[in-house]
């Protein structure tokens, strides 16, 4: 590596990449005038390269780090793992925060890092300022500098105007608060069986629970932790009422790796919603069906590699299909079967 190689630019995600790059073509273009003063791993790392061991290295001789924050990225993993493997050898590291609130980091490992808000052009000079301080980049005194930093802020801020608009306009998501907001881990290798229950007579509700069994059987072979409620209430006369169910339903829902649905007949169902609350989990959901599917569940099946659609006439095949497939059956990307 370059000795000149001493900022750390580290980002995650489209729009704080945009942003590490512009950053870095300010620093040594226009503030400080350093060429390869900073590292960019989407600009600096040659095709071909072993990426991983490139980043260790830089990150094991820079001198300072910049943590390019955004909604996007505020609670993605990699921002955070070299955020800290610049603490963990005592290089100073700056969060540098765009379109979001500085009292999110919070909740993250950078919460006692003194951050800086693009948005304020005061502290962003001040960031500047201290950059050099620490590094001794130029023999600038403070008004020149200072006066340099202000251009570069508003260079900056025209440059990246559609990426910083793009920002504002996004709201953040965080994982932590899909209800129930106190569930927080997933449970490997479980799966949870969805199936219209509550819209049939009792004599389907009994076949569908010996279908059920067995099905349940089958999985357990395969390795799974199944989840069922169906199973639990012997008859339609025992359910616990509708608030029970769905604090019972989403809880075990968030926890489950896998969701297995099965959809016998075009009804209003609870089934719906769990697919799709499994789908935006990025769980792994098959369903089964029979005719067409609503039309949204029809396109996820085509687009989205965790969703899987197979048509089926009578339950048989389902176990048949399993038993076929194994584990693939869930574990594999996309491939449906059929028209949906």
């Amino acid at each position: 590596m370059s000795e000149k190689k001493r900022i750390f630019i580290s980002y995650s995600g489209d729009e704080s990449k945009e942003i590490a790059c512009a950053i870095k073509s300010m620093f040594e273009q226009f503030t400080f005038g350093i060429e390869d003063l900073c590292f960019v791993s989407d600009l600096d790392i040659l095709s071909g390269s072993d990426w991983f061991r490139q980043i260790e290295d830089e990150l094991a001789t820079c001198k300072l780090g910049i943590s390019i924050i955004t909604r996007e990225n505020m609670f993605m993993p990699w921002i955070y793992y070299e955020a800290g493997a610049l603490v963990a050898k005592g290089v100073p590291v700056i969060p540098l925060i765009f379109g979001a609130n500085a009292n999110l980091l919070e909740k993250t490992p950078l919460a006692v890092k003194q951050a800086v808000k693009f948005s304020d052009p005061k502290r962003f000079c001040k960031m500047i300022r201290d950059i050099d301080k620490r590094l001794s980049l130029t023999t600038l005194n403070f008004d020149q500098l200072n006066a340099l930093a202000t251009i570069a802020h508003s260079d900056l801020r025209r440059r990246l105007k559609p990426t910083l608009d793009k920002i504002q306009n996004e709201i953040g998501f965080d994982v932590n608060y899909v209800y129930p907001s106190n569930v927080s881990t997933v449970v490997k290798k479980s799966m949870f069986i969805s199936i219209p229950m509550a819209s049939v007579g009792e004599k389907a509700y009994s076949e569908e629970r010996t279908f059920l069994q067995e099905l349940v059987e089958v999985l357990s072979e395969l390795g799974y932790k199944t989840i069922s409620p169906a199973l639990e209430i012997e008859s339609q006369k025992e359910f616990d009422g509708r608030a029970k169910a769905t604090q019972d339903n989403f809880k075990n829902l968030k926890q489950v790796e896998y969701i297995l649905a099965i959809y016998p007949r075009n009804v209003a169902s609870s089934l719906l919603v769990e697919a799709g609350y499994g789908i935006a989990l990025t769980k792994r959901v098959v369903i089964f069906h029979k005719g067409k599917l609503p039309f949204m569940l029809s396109e996820a099946s085509g687009n989205i590699s965790h969703v899987k659609t197979k048509p089926f006439s009578k339950y048989s095949e389902i176990i048949e299909h399993i038993n076929k497939n194994g584990r693939a059956l869930f574990e594999n990307d996309l491939e449906s079967d059929g028209e949906s």
